[in-house]
């Protein structure tokens, strides 16, 4: 039944309702149990939303990976799709292909990506670096390394994120460094790319990040302090979660959650089972609680976005709240966080929700509702 509410909007008239429809699909590629899906992910190849081009790309992508794994002799079909996809006109939907293709290892398609890192315009050429890398191509990492250098503040910030994602040791000194960009926007990605990176080094640049005079900047370096696993990190996003600024107090939400489930987070050593990172997820509800009831609906949904990310089953009372919120952006992404958190006890609250007076958010509860309850064969 959640299959069929997701498949219905794979061709709506309305373009946001095949946005969600094809974020739901590329979220269920990654089971093998939904290979059915992998038809309607390649006909979205052809649709005229960029947007839904490059979800669909994601989704055969995971089929692209799991197929090398399984069968690395037989060259899926849906490879064949993301070259093709390589020369869409959306930069959005070739960024798409160039990730999809690196994380499969598909060197099928090695002179193709070799050519838009040489002649594409900045952000693309940046993900065609990195795919490169990932292909074993480490004269790429150089390219990469001077492409967050550029003047131009959008290389920068491409650079970094990719960077973070690659985790290359050679980087983590220049992913430090960024966190003092003189651009704000860029110094967000240097904070989110070292937490992606995970080393406990980053532990002084995130720190000098949380003073910075941009909010962004400070609730994306209290998210990646939880990312880092390291115990006397909580006395740094209990001040995040005093921030002035509420968006701040997000980050410090997902932080907070990140911290108390991360396997490096060190036992204490009283010879009690509790750990120095004892007591983060209940301060973390308690402070989602609160922003829940803001009167801002984009807060209240980065509310419901941080408990999502924060991956811990505490958090779904509060997102049953949010679940029910006057507003439907709110609704849509706590709609999304539960399939996150990968608890069926949100399954009957998701059911609930396939009867939500907006079609995005029933389409995005049955995209989670999918996830949770495996299909029958």
């Amino acid at each position: 039944m959640a299959l069929s509410f997701i498949t219905s909007r794979a061709r709506d008239t309305t373009e946001h309702l095949r946005i969600a429809a094809f974020t739901a699909l590329a979220d269920l590629a990654s089971r093998e149990e939904n290979r059915d899906v992998r038809p309607l992910l390649e006909d979205g190849l052809l649709d005229s939303s960029p947007l839904v081009r490059a979800r669909a790309v994601e989704g055969l992508g995971k089929f692209v990976e799991r197929d090398r794994l399984s069968q690395p002799s037989h060259p899926a079909v849906s490879s064949q799709s993301l070259k093709r996809a390589l020369d869409d006109s959306a930069p959005a939907v070739r960024i798409a292909a160039l990730n999809a293709l690196g994380d499969a290892k598909d060197s099928s398609a090695l002179d193709q990506i070799a050519r838009l890192a040489r002649g594409e315009e900045s952000a693309v050429q940046v993900f065609a670096l990195a795919a490169l890398v990932k292909l074993g191509r480490s004269d790429a990492l150089t390219d990469l390394l001077s492409a967050a250098t550029l003047p131009d503040p959008d290389s920068r910030m491409a650079a970094l994120g990719v960077l973070g994602r690659l985790k290359r040791p050679a980087s983590f000194s220049l992913l430090s460094q960024s966190i003092y960009d003189p651009d704000p926007s860029v110094r967000a990605f240097a904070a989110g790319a070292l937490g992606e990176f995970g080393d406990p080094g980053a532990l002084p640049a995130l720190t000098h990040a949380l003073n910075d005079e941009s909010p962004r900047v400070r609730s994306i370096a209290a998210a990646s302090l939880g990312r880092l696993g390291l115990g006397h990190s909580l006395v740094l996003l209990r001040q995040a979660a005093q921030d002035p600024v509420e968006m701040v107090r997000a980050g410090a939400i997902e932080g907070l959650l990140r911290l108390s489930s991360n396997t490096r987070c060190p036992k204490a050593n009283n010879g009690s089972s509790a750990t120095p990172c004892h007591g983060a997820p209940e301060e973390a509800i308690l402070l989602a609680a609160n922003l829940a009831n803001h009167p801002d609906p984009s807060l209240r949904s980065a509310t419901a976005q941080a408990l999502g990310l924060g991956g811990h089953r505490k958090a779904l009372p509060v997102l049953e709240r949010l679940l029910q919120d006057q507003q439907p952006q709110p609704r849509l992404t706590a709609a999304r966080a539960m399939g996150k958190l990968g608890d069926r006890a949100a399954a009957p609250l998701l059911k609930k929700a396939l009867e939500d007076t907006d079609p995005a958010v029933r389409v995005t509860a049955a995209g989670s509702l999918a996830l949770l309850l495996p299909r029958k064969p």
